[in-house]
């Protein structure tokens, strides 16, 4: 399915289960006046509103990126890579470095969370320690994805799906010792680090400067024209002015001297005209910094495993309800029960 379609349809998924919520929280509210129906009713529309968002992310998310994924052969060299969606393996080496915040090294990506502990005080007089995000952001820029045979090739990481795990560091932590006070800072990360092994899918093509070899022929066109000395050098028969006939000829001859500068430079470096970046049109755009077995494994259990469990607790959930409020099944009865216990419990904490 379409990137687009599916958010189309999980939108109006949840918008579906926030009807679910009222019609259900109405109901609630007109079938008991004890002090747990207000929290009884969060839950259960909590409740139904994480199962049908898990059911229509497993399916309209999880499952189709595994499709692609499995229905596209992956380059094995960069060197064969083909124009259109591909996907490439590789690993990272810097275009233009970035400095981690986090870390203080050189890397092509960050997306990272500044965070400090901070201490909470209850009305029961205790008190309670989280970390609270004071700061965040996401640097990227453009990087080579290079194989083993030395390839490489550009990648735009922009508006990228970026799979990457997050990792915890603590500035100033002497030998990984680390003792957490009130005011301590840390640092959660998810970057993408020179050398770091890659799955990139997305669209290989043309890079903008060589896309259309018109342009750079117009411009050094441009500057001939603009240029007496250079413009003489193409009136042959030295009448002071460049015809029709002559002018045709400087055209040519700068179409022969760009396209031989870039014969050239693809020969050095074949890639050097291709860049990995997002679709054009709705296609996956993914980098994960995982082999494509272990990223496809993944996805099928996540989709999998988020279809049943999301299912299971719409199910459980609107058995329950009808049930209560029909008085069929005895499910229903013992259902709201359970529910009203939770929130009672969950009041109490917050007490």
């Amino acid at each position: 399915m379409e990137p687009g379609v599916s958010r189309i349809f999980f939108a109006i998924g949840l918008i579906f289960s926030g009807f679910l919520f009222v019609f259900f929280s109405l109901l609630f509210g007109g079938a008991a006046v004890e002090s747990a129906v207000p929290m009884a009713v969060l839950i259960t529309g909590g409740l139904l509103l994480a199962g049908l968002s898990l059911f229509l992310f497993s399916l309209l998310r999880w499952l189709p990126l595994a499709r692609w994924i499995s229905s596209i052969p992956t380059s094995r060299k960069l060197r064969s890579v083909a124009l259109g969606l591909s996907e490439v393996n590789g690993f990272a080496d810097a275009f233009q470095p970035l400095i981690s915040p986090a870390t203080g090294r050189e890397c092509c990506l960050t997306r990272w969370k500044q965070q400090e502990l901070v201490r909470t005080h209850n009305a029961r007089g205790g008190s309670t320690t989280s970390w609270k995000t004071i700061d965040s952001g996401l640097e990227l820029a453009p990087f080579y994805l290079k194989d083993e045979e030395g390839c490489r090739i550009l990648v735009d990481p922009e508006k990228a799906r970026l799979d990457l795990p997050w990792e915890t560091y603590y500035p100033g932590a002497a030998e990984g010792i680390f003792f957490q006070t009130e005011g301590s800072i840390r640092y959660l990360e998810s970057a993408i680090y020179p050398r770091d092994y890659l799955y990139i899918m997305g669209e290989v093509r043309k890079r903008p400067g060589y896309q259309n070899i018109d342009l750079e022929v117009a411009g050094e066109l441009a500057v001939i024209r603009g240029d007496r000395e250079k413009l003489d050098g193409y009136d042959r028969n030295r009448d002071g002015q460049v015809d029709p006939v002559e002018w045709d000829r400087a055209v040519a001859d700068v179409e022969r001297r760009v396209r031989g500068k870039i014969d050239r430079q693809a020969a050095l470096e074949p890639l050097a005209t291709l860049v990995i970046a997002r679709p054009s049109v709705n296609r996956p755009f993914l980098i994960a910094n995982r082999s494509e077995k272990d990223l496809l494994g993944r996805l099928l259990f996540k989709g999998y495993a988020g279809l049943a469990f999301g299912l299971a607790l719409l199910f459980f959930n609107l058995a329950g309800l009808f049930g209560h409020f029909f008085h069929q099944p005895a499910f229903g009865e013992k259902y709201f029960q359970v529910i009203k216990l939770i929130a009672t419990a969950i009041q109490r904490g917050d007490g």
